[in-house]
C-alpha cells in the first residue's frame, strides 16, 4: 500500500507550489522563493529515515519535521 505525501511545510520566504514525487524515505516539493523571485525543490525526509549517519551526512542544517500524526495547525518549523 502507498503512503500519502506529507502536507508541504511552512518556508519562511518561500510558498509551495505544488509537489514532485514521494518516495520511500522522503517527499519533495515545488517552491518559489520570494526574493530573489526563483523557484526550487526542497525534499523533506521522513523521520524514520533519519538516523545518525544521515544526520552525519547532511550537517547541521539538516531540519527534521514531527510525523503527520504529530503536527498542528500552529506548527512551523524553524528554518
Amino acid at each position: 500500500m502507498a503512503r500519502h505525501l506529507s502536507p508541504p511545510q511552512a518556508i519562511g520566504g518561500y510558498s509551495d507550489v505544488r509537489p514532485l514525487g514521494t518516495g520511500g524515505f522522503a517527499d519533495v516539493f515545488l517552491y518559489e522563493q520570494d526574493m530573489p523571485c526563483r523557484v526550487a525543490a526542497v525534499k523533506v525526509l521522513l523521520a524514520p529515515a533519519v538516523n545518525p549517519e544521515v544526520r552525519r551526512t547532511l550537517g547541521p542544517g539538516l531540519r527534521c519535521s514531527p510525523p503527520v500524526s504529530e503536527m498542528r495547525s500552529h506548527h512551523e518549523p524553524s528554518f
